[in-house]
């Protein structure tokens, strides 16, 4: 399911896939969340394509373009300390989990 969100990239739309506990988008560029409006407590960014550079301002633990690794914890339940927080994907495609539990 989650492969079927990259069909939203290519078009050029950004879609997801909710459930009670938990929001899941695909990112390839930007994605900007407002503490007010974030679906849950906790933001996981986990890295979809090999090679993937993210950069993460607002949160809790901030990275400048640090590569995220498949299979390693990095990026696993990060927490909005600003208004807003902002994910770029410098390079590659990431996978955003907005969570409730």
């Amino acid at each position: 399911n989650i492969s079927i969100l990259g069909l939203g990239i290519l078009s050029g739309f950004h879609i997801c896939l909710m459930d009670e506990h938990n929001k899941v988008s695909l990112v390839k560029d930007e994605m900007i969340i407002k503490k007010k409006e974030q679906f849950g407590d906790f933001v996981s960014i986990i890295p979809y394509t090999d090679n993937t550079y993210v950069t993460l301002e607002g949160f809790r633990f901030n990275v400048s373009n640090k590569q995220m690794r498949r299979n390693l914890s990095l990026g696993v339940s990060n927490v909005i300390e600003e208004e807003e927080a902002k994910i770029t994907v410098n390079e590659g495609v990431a996978i955003v989990i907005e969570s409730r539990d």
